[in-house]
């Protein structure tokens, strides 16, 4: 049990995997591919949120879902995905800090593993895949390693990670990484926004259990 232990739950594509720009060519190739208009990066962000097939049905894509996942995979290429150049390093500050760390994330489990099971992985008590729906995750690893809701953040880049934190009594932190996201961020609740991680490092120390 972790009682006084700060906990930093972690998205993974677009907060510590330099993936976005492929996840959203990927999601236009398959509106290309059925001669649609393909959805802004604003659109994108605000609203690819579970259940993931909806935001391509609602836009008028009817390809069957394996058909849809293929494609966008077919363009996407998360396996070739580096980390941002700062994500080590504040990984290992936050673990030299003492805090928990955990991997919450839509991304297939087996890129995880590719991506996490390096340097990275020492540092995470869990590094969880293949989750649509985030926020009963969250509640359960919070759970399972007892430790407050108040001192669990959970960090990502996208509306639905901040909604996700909110559902789970956790502290929502959004990070933009540069793209105009801040507002939507915000405005969806997130107690912190910062532009790149190594802005978390105060934020979490300030706010460490005594």
């Amino acid at each position: 049990m972790y009682l006084n232990k700060t906990l930093v739950i972690f998205d993974f594509d677009g907060t510590l995997l330099n993936s976005i720009s492929g996840a959203y060519r990927g999601t236009c190739s398959v509106f290309e591919r059925e001669g649609l208009n393909t959805p802004s990066f604003e659109e994108f962000s605000l609203g690819f949120k579970p259940p993931y097939l909806d935001f391509y049905r609602v836009r008028g894509v009817q390809a069957a879902e394996s058909d849809i996942y293929d494609q966008y995979h077919s363009i996407a290429h998360h396996e070739e995905a580096v980390l941002f150049p700062d994500t080590e390093e504040v990984i290992k500050k936050l673990y030299a800090h003492g805090c928990l760390m955990a991997v919450v994330s839509s991304q297939r489990q087996k890129v995880l593993d590719m991506h996490c099971n390096g340097v990275l992985r020492e540092f995470f008590t869990h590094v969880i895949g293949d989750v649509e729906y985030k926020a009963p995750v969250i509640k359960s690893l919070v759970k399972r390693l007892g430790c407050r809701p108040q001192d669990v953040f959970y960090v990502g880049d996208f509306v639905s990670d901040v909604s996700a934190a909110l559902e789970a009594k956790v502290v929502p932190v959004g990070i933009t990484r540069g793209f105009p996201a801040r507002q939507s961020l915000v405005e969806a609740g997130a107690k912190f926004c910062i532009d790149r991680l190594e802005e978390l490092v105060p934020i979490v120390i300030q706010s460490q259990p005594a």
